[in-house]
């Protein structure tokens, strides 16, 4: 949270667990929403959770309860809400349930209430009324959602206003402005906000749909207007395209407002993974703040230019949600991506060896496997153990393996700058190999030895999320029974390997 003694507070209303379940192919389960409610209330700290619609299955009707209960026992139940329609029975449900805040659902149009109730205004006005107080007389708080508040305020301003007027004299709480379909745009949003809050003097709160993209962009700009709280949801999940999203909308409030919010910004990335874990919905790569690739840098210029000043940074720091920044290594990585890089893992390498790096980073690439910074401590051993005299180099490698059936190896290799070529079977390309090179040293004139394989343990980057390297470890024992270890780095487990032999080869008869 930032703030400054000139700062406004702006609520934050999240409805992940109401309007977010209405994604398609979201259905928590009761444990996964009480889950959801806990971190929202604990550790991300909104100001309130909306958890259903009243009225719903007996399931849900058991989850509310539920979750009344912890947050009874923990001090959180003013904090949450029910959607309710207009009717007792929704009153009664959520009274049963344990809640004490309501959402009554209005409509905001003159069109949605003919149309869809087919109620004149003055009559669905009148059940309103009697439904709030209904609610009042059972301990609820009573808050008013304006369905379609924004093609009321385009296309029946007036009915708006008779709504609003009528509203101001019951006891309701907060007013709840809707742009259900997404259709305002920035000016538009600011322009209504304004005028409605002409007409309301009591807390406002906007809702925002993302039809167009705009819902992140509408929700600053009725904070900008004026607005006392934003309704969001974690991913930005809901209805079609869903809501605005919790995190791009907090950080704009925080960035281009002078308005703070009670949300701790480094829980908003551990709220996304949860969600997006029990949802089942994935996050986009490249959402912002929360997205895979929110600060990976890929053009090998913008990671020059933050080496010299952080000309590419912005007020959207990892650190500041609990990140860091990584720079992807590809065709277009430079040398600064390799020097960040090296910088964040702990490497001081000189320029000579940065630029061998670099070009092993080029070769797997050119190979077309990803390199991320998980692999990069790999190619640094690779580098700064390389061996200064080689006998036995390998030239090339063909391996092949069958699934019930023998496998084979066929290989050119430099001995004492002289080629030699391999063609040997075995049980598998890297036995096939290895057996091959066995053979082919009983062959030469000078004493050759090739040690015994005591261990075979192929490794991949932590996390194992890579799929650009292998590092396979062999331990070795010589003919005096002296044991030592290498290891081989390739995209493949098997060539790996083989290129832990060459290296066996060599160590074992050459006196370095």
């Amino acid at each position: 949270m930032k703030q400054s003694h000139t700062d406004s507070f702006i609520e934050v209303m999240d409805t992940t667990l109401r309007d977010g379940e209405q994604c398609p192919g979201v259905d928590y389960s009761s444990e996964a929403k009480l889950q959801i409610a806990e971190l929202l209330l604990t550790r991300v700290r909104v100001d309130r959770i909306e958890i259903a619609s009243a009225g719903s299955a007996k399931r849900e009707f058991e989850t509310c309860t539920e979750i009344m209960r912890w947050a009874k026992k923990n001090g959180f139940n003013d904090r949450i809400e029910v959607l309710s329609r207009v009717d007792k029975k929704s009153v009664d449900w959520i009274y049963e349930t344990g809640c004490r805040v309501m959402n009554l659902l209005a409509k905001g149009s003159e069109r949605h209430c003919r149309r869809q109730l087919k109620m004149t205004p003055d009559n669905h006005l009148k059940e309103i009324g009697h439904i709030v107080r209904y609610a009042h007389k059972r301990g609820i708080a009573v808050n008013v959602y304006l369905e379609d508040w924004s093609r009321g305020m385009a296309q029946s301003k007036r009915y708006v206003y008779q709504m609003v007027e009528c509203l101001t004299k019951l006891p309701v709480r907060r007013l709840m402005i809707c742009d259900t379909v997404g259709v305002l745009d920035f000016d538009q949003t600011r322009t209504f906000v304004e005028e409605i809050l002409l007409q309301w003097d009591r807390h406002i709160d906007f809702h925002g749909h993302n039809d167009y993209g705009f819902g992140g962009a509408n929700t600053l700009a009725a904070v900008k207007a004026g607005v006392h709280g934003i309704h969001v949801t974690v991913n930005g999940l809901g209805e079609r395209v869903g809501n605005a999203s919790q995190a791009e909308v907090v950080a704009a409030i925080h960035d281009f407002s002078r308005c703070v919010t009670h949300i701790d910004e480094l829980q908003l990335r551990a709220a996304s993974r949860v969600v997006s874990a029990l949802s089942g919905k994935d996050i986009a790569e490249n959402a912002p703040v929360v997205g895979r690739d929110a600060f990976v840098n890929t053009a090998g210029i913008h990671a020059d230019g933050n080496l010299k000043g952080g000309l590419y940074e912005s007020s959207l720091k990892p650190e500041r949600f609990g990140a860091k920044a990584s720079y992807a290594l590809g065709k277009l990585c430079g040398k600064g991506s390799i020097i960040q890089i090296l910088r964040n893992l702990g490497f001081h390498l000189t320029r000579k060896r940065i630029m061998e790096v670099k070009a092993h980073v080029d070769k797997i690439v050119e190979r077309g496997h990803p390199v991320t910074e998980a692999d990069i401590p790999f190619i640094v051993r690779e580098i700064l153990g390389k061996q200064e005299y080689v006998k036995f180099e390998l030239i090339d490698v063909t391996t092949q393996s069958r699934m019930g059936g023998s496998g084979h190896a066929r290989a050119v290799i430099r001995y004492k700058g002289k080629l030699h070529t391999i063609d040997y079977s075995g049980t598998g390309g890297f036995d096939a190999f290895i057996s091959g090179v066995r053979e082919w040293a009983k062959g030469e004139g000078e004493k050759i030895e090739i040690p015994a394989v005591i261990d075979y343990k192929p490794v991949i980057p932590p996390g194992g999320k890579s799929d650009a390297i292998v590092v396979t470890n062999i331990t070795w024992r010589t003919s005096k029974g002296e044991e030592f270890k290498t290891y081989g780095l390739d995209p493949d487990q098997v060539i790996a390997g083989i290129i832990a032999v060459v290296k066996a080869v060599n160590l074992t008869n050459n006196t370095l």
